[in-house]
This record gives C-alpha cells, sequence and structure tokens, in this order.
C-alpha cells in the first residue's frame, strides 16, 4: 500500500467524518483486492488540499473478471450510481458492500462535494472531493 497525505493538521471536516470517508474506501479497495493475484495487488491513497477541497483519491487492482472500462461522475447522489461499486466489490450483495457508499454519499452532500468512480482494466479509482468551506 503507498500513501501520500499532504493535507493540514486542522480541516474543517470532522474528525469522525473523515474517517469514516477514508476507512469506507480503503475497505472497498482491500475488497476489490481479495481476488487479485497477491503479486499484482495494489492500493494507492492520497489526500490532498485543493483551493477549499479536501481531496481522497483512492486507486486499487481488481480482478480482471470485473466488468468492462468506464467512468462515472456525480455532484450528488453516489447511490444512483452504485453498479459501479458493486462491480469493484469481491462478490456478495448490495447490502454487504453499500453500507459505506451511503456513509460516502451522505457527507459528500453535507459539505457540498462529488464522487468519482472510475474502473479500468488495471484497477479501480475512486475519487472524493469535499468543500471545506461549506457550511454544515
Amino acid at each position: 500500500m503507498e500513501c501520500s497525505l499532504r493535507v493540514p493538521a486542522e480541516v474543517s471536516i470532522s474528525n469522525s467524518e473523515l474517517c469514516a470517508l477514508v476507512s469506507n474506501m480503503l475497505d472497498n479497495a482491500l475488497n476489490a483486492c481479495e481476488d487479485v493475484d497477491p503479486g499484482k495487488r495494489f492500493v494507492v491513497f492520497k489526500a490532498s488540499v485543493k483551493a477549499s477541497y479536501l481531496v481522497l483519491d483512492m486507486r486499487n487492482s481488481k480482478s480482471t473478471s470485473e466488468g468492462d472500462e468506464g467512468r462515472e461522475t456525480t455532484r450528488r447522489g453516489i447511490l444512483d450510481r452504485i453498479r459501479f461499486a458493486e462491480e469493484q466489490t469481491s462478490g456478495g450483495s448490495l447490502a454487504e458492500h453499500g453500507g459505506g457508499l451511503s456513509v460516502i454519499d451522505t457527507i459528500v452532500q453535507r459539505y457540498d462535494g462529488a464522487v468519482s468512480l472510475e474502473r479500468s482494466k488495471a484497477g479501480f479509482r475512486m475519487s472524493v472531493m469535499v468543500d471545506l468551506a461549506a457550511q454544515t
């Protein structure tokens, strides 16, 4: 696993919300890696602040049988695009894997943010942006 964190010690998002975002993104990434050959597994997490936005970016390997290339970006309502998340998990139902996405969606909406989900042959990428200047 590779991590790059470039964020100030104090940001306006609560510690519990920040933890919820990162832990759910990481859980999804690790689940997607389970069916990948150990020598080909990867998880890369980057966090930074750009303008007033906290940007969290998680890239990970996935099974080659997990769907075609594609990209979905949504200003609000990641749950409307839940099929992308189902494809990046290593199996199971939405009830087993979708709870974390609901948490992410709730926090993103609270901070007037956005979520981008992208899949390719090489892996899966989830980017989350939350506006640190947004009034909660």
